[in-house]
């Protein structure tokens, strides 16, 4: 018998639940995420707003949706992905809130193409989506 507050089902659920964070352990991979807060999009859409190259986008949503965050549907010759768990868009919104860095910070120290480069990223492409 487990000692109490040892439920297993409990720890399972947090297995389950680091996976879910290691996958968007990734600063290309928490983009995706919340690029895809508001609805649905195509790898072709991911692509223009990321910047990135198509096989290392497909590679991280690979990472994502096998740990179940993301979904993907084909239609025709598109495919569309979007969040599947929810809990990841409140990982977003966690994160959100504890970044005072903000946006016009990071503008005005100039680093925004040098830490765009870092993780990949084309400098100067950003999306609005």
């Amino acid at each position: 018998m487990a000692p109490e507050g040892c439920n297993l089902t409990d720890l399972a659920r947090l297995e389950e639940a680091a996976g879910v964070l290691k996958a968007v352990a990734h600063p290309v991979r928490l983009r995706i995420v919340e690029l895809l807060e508001p609805g649905e999009m195509t790898v072709t859409e991911l692509l223009t707003c990321l910047g990135t190259q198509q096989a290392y986008t497909s590679q991280q949503l690979n990472i994502l949706k096998a740990k179940g965050v993301v979904a993907a549907r084909r239609q025709g010759n598109q495919i569309y992905y979007s969040i599947a768990n929810p809990g990841a868009i409140k990982v977003i919104h966690c994160i959100r809130g504890q970044n005072h860095y903000t946006e016009e910070q990071r503008q005005s120290d100039g680093n925004d193409a040098e830490a765009d480069r870092s993780i990949g990223l084309d400098p100067g492409t950003r999306c609005s989506h």
